[in-house]
């Protein structure tokens, strides 16, 4: 049985000529505004408070899901990243290993060139001493063999 609008009045009137006005008015507030049928039960309201929270939990199962996949992809392109980063940072060490052992090849021929220039103009120095020696000994030995002469 559906309850309209004119139900409601005529039970309204019907309350105030037998219980008075304010013992009427008070029933009607204590009626639903509309039919029992739209009044929620407390199964009902445990019914939908589980249906919502399975709702819940799988929407969050799905969230977890869906951040679970972002982070290992992100992980894989972090990791990918790091890879590469690490090749190039070999391959640019291994370039610059390779340029210094270039340059130390070129430093140990620039230091035997200056040795063996080193050493030859050390040998032209002594040869010069040597001759400067002798030089002045026979000088010496002159000044001494014209003493000798001048002295006898």
């Amino acid at each position: 049985m559906t309850i309209t609008n004119e139900d409601r009045y005529a039970l309204q009137e019907r309350a105030n000529s037998v219980l008075g006005r304010e013992h009427a008015a008070t029933m009607m507030e204590l009626l639903p505004p509309v039919g029992w049928a739209d009044v929620a039960t407390k199964s009902d309201l445990d019914a939908q408070s589980e249906t919502l929270t399975l709702k819940l939990r799988l929407e969050w199962a799905a969230a977890e899901q869906r951040i679970r996949g972002d982070m290992a992809s992100m992980e894989m392109g972090i990791r990918g990243d790091m890879a590469s980063m690490e090749k190039n940072l070999r391959s640019d060490m291994a370039s610059m290993q390779q340029g210094h052992s270039g340059d130390m090849a070129s430093m140990e021929n620039a230091i035997a060139e200056l040795r063996v220039s080193f050493e030859a103009g050390l040998r032209q120095f002594q040869n010069r001493i040597v001759v400067i020696v002798v030089s002045l000994v026979g000088a010496l030995a002159a000044i001494v063999g014209a003493m000798a002469a001048f002295l006898a």
